[in-house]
């Protein structure tokens, strides 16, 4: 009965550490604040970071109650542990330990950083194993961008200076994402998806429009973000 209760609990909070890391990949994208107290680029990374560690320790705690580890038999997903070992490394022979380390608090070739995107690749593979939760995932991520493509694109074609210049400023550029380079990598990976959809997902009318207007606009996107 024991054994029962907490495989139960564990199965739980399974649940649970999957709607989270769901979650907070539909609101990495769009999510901000509108204030200049906290840069944005430390924002998206606390974010991240949250995306990483909290399915991450949920995931471990139910693994504990259940008193068992599954993990991928798998050279990529060791080689990929390994890479914060190799940043330590580095930083420690660089001669600037603390910005090899931390640096401002953003940089993307950080000990830190890299150890937030380890934590996000352990993640999405010892949770996302089943064709069902991979299929929610990359709803989450196609939902997102369909909200951050609609907003870019009116902006675009309306005028940025029209369209909410107060948060977003005046200048097209500026995305809920991140960089112009950001836009367009995120756009490229959406490409995919709906390619990849079009050719395996269910036919519903839902999925076949989100589909179909994330592919125009991202195609869209690519072109403009390529022009400028």
């Amino acid at each position: 009965m024991e054994t029962l209760k907490q495989a139960a609990s564990a199965q739980r909070l399974d649940a649970v550490a999957q709607n989270v890391a769901v979650l907070l990949a539909f609101l990495l994208p769009i999510l901000f604040l509108p204030t200049s107290w906290v840069p944005f680029a430390y924002w998206k990374v606390a974010l991240l970071a949250l995306a990483s560690f909290i399915p991450l320790t949920l995931w471990t705690i139910a693994r504990f109650k259940e008193k068992a580890l599954m993990y991928p038999n798998s050279y990529v997903f060791w080689s990929a542990l390994l890479l914060p070992l190799a940043y330590f490394v580095s930083a420690l022979l660089s001669g600037g330990m603390a910005n090899g380390m931390v640096g401002t608090g953003y940089e993307n070739d950080t000990l830190m950083f890299i150890v937030i995107l380890v934590a996000l690749f352990a993640t999405t593979t010892l949770m996302f194993t089943s064709i069902a939760s991979v299929a929610r995932m990359l709803l989450a991520i196609s939902s997102s961008f369909a909200v951050l493509a609609f907003l870019q694109v009116v902006r675009l074609i309306f005028g940025a200076e029209n369209i909410l210049p107060s948060i977003f400023s005046s200048n097209p550029t500026v995305t809920l994402l991140g960089s112009w380079n950001d836009l367009a990598v995120f756009s490229g990976l959406i490409v995919i998806i709906s390619l990849v959809a079009i050719m395996y997902a269910p036919r519903t009318r839902i999925m076949q429009v989100l589909t179909y207007v994330n592919l125009a606009m991202a195609t869209f996107l690519l072109i403009v973000v390529n022009l400028k």
